[in-house]
């Protein structure tokens, strides 16, 4: 559960992404379209509600001359004016107007009837209805869908950009781990090149002091022991990067291991130690007679020198 929540977190971004690629995909394909045919037969709602209610005071008015053509011209200017294609004939539109009239229970019966009459001549003399094509029902649903197609594409787009970036960070983490594993083999490799120049060092040096390599015959939890008539040392090797310096864990073993075998101890270490390093040294140091001694390595002969110099000033058992 722990390692699912660390994934989400990790990916809480990419994951916000993905789903506002779908979405948008959703929406697009059904809501979109769905929005654009909502607003056209809204137009032609309010097209037809205002071409009734002109057709009917045309009809009510005896100075006005009501004919077809004159309803088909009104159909038209109604189309262009307002980008829709009028789902009803003349004849239809006639139709429902007579139908409007003699719903209206507050005209006189033979009024409504006289109105009814006037519509049905008109549709009498009409000229035979061409077949309606729908030209402007499949431009309005072409456009839908093109701005449908349109959506997808971006959203498409964005899924590309999104599995990109996805890529991208993929191929970057991977290359971050390369190189840290190139790193980390890298720094073991050097300091398996550091230990064996120290120890090389400290087997020729057989007439300043006697040298134990306890790491390839007993591993004791040190690395070696040097040695003469006066002094006992025991010895740790340490390689440091950048970031990785002397623990106060480690010194608390390293210091436990020394009086365990009541001998002080030298640490050969690869840089300089720190302000902080050395204070810690101090403290471990005030604790006893037993001292911790730390010796940066820059040559042979230094090396050499610093390990006699600690082995000739200390007692046997500091």
């Amino acid at each position: 559960m722990n390692e699912i929540t660390k994934w989400i977190t990790k990916h809480i971004g990419t994951l916000f992404s993905l789903l506002g690629v779908i979405a948008t995909i959703y929406f697009s394909l059904f809501h979109i379209p769905e929005y654009l045919q909502e607003m056209k037969n809204e137009k032609v709602r309010n097209v037809h509600i205002d071409l009734v209610q002109s057709t009917q005071e045309v009809a009510y008015n005896d100075s006005i001359e009501l004919d077809y053509k004159g309803i088909e011209t009104l159909i038209k200017s109604k189309e262009l004016k307002n980008e829709i294609q009028y789902p009803y004939s003349v004849n239809q539109l006639l139709s429902l107007v007579q139908e409007s009239f003699m719903e209206q229970k507050f005209l006189p019966l033979e009024e409504r009837q006289g109105l009814f009459q006037k519509l049905e001549s008109i549709k009498e003399k009409s000229e035979p209805a061409l077949p309606n094509d729908n030209e402007g029902v499949r431009l309005s649903k072409t456009f839908s869908w093109v701005a449908a197609l349109i959506g997808l594409i971006g959203s498409l787009v964005s899924l590309f950009g999104l599995w990109a970036a996805i890529k991208d960070k993929s191929e970057l983490l991977k290359k971050e781990k390369e190189e840290k594993n190139k790193q980390i083999e890298k720094t073991v490799k050097n300091y398996h090149e550091f230990e064996k120049t120290i120890f090389n060092i400290l087997q020729d040096s057989k007439s300043e002091f006697s040298f134990i390599d306890t790491v390839r015959k007993n591993d004791l939890g040190y690395d070696f022991i040097v040695e003469n008539s006066k002094k006992s040392l025991l010895g740790e090797i340490k390689y440091y990067t950048h970031g990785h310096r002397l623990k106060t864990a480690f010194l608390e073993h390293f210091y436990h291991l020394c009086q365990l075998n009541g001998k002080s101890g030298i640490l050969i270490l690869n840089k300089e130690v720190s302000e902080k390093e050395s204070e810690l040294l101090q403290k471990f140091n005030t604790r006893s007679d037993i001292k911790i001694h730390a010796i940066v390595f820059r040559e042979r002969n230094q090396l050499i020198e610093e390990i006699n110099k600690i082995m000739s000033t200390t007692h046997n058992n500091a």
